[in-house]
């Protein structure tokens, strides 16, 4: 799994909106229980349009285990 601290790789990761720079700090919101991200960093960072992306396998490892350790089950559904 892609370190969330080494930003100078995910800056260079393909994104649907450019890179993946902003990504890893979205994670981390995400990992502190800010479900109001799940929307942006699906859309705007890892899934646009039916394509995939770099940051699309970068970041599911991580969207992966941040959906396992939640109790909420709404939060895992989305």
């Amino acid at each position: 799994m892609l370190s969330l601290d080494s930003a100078e790789i995910w800056a260079q990761l393909d994104a649907p909106m450019g890179r993946g720079y902003e990504l890893p700090k979205l994670l981390r919101e995400l990992a502190k229980g800010d479900d109001s991200l799940i929307g942006t960093i699906t859309g705007e960072h890892m899934y646009h349009q039916g394509s995939l992306y770099e940051t699309t396998f970068a970041a599911f490892p991580h969207m992966y285990s941040i959906f396992q350790k939640s109790s909420d089950p709404k939060f895992k559904l989305d």
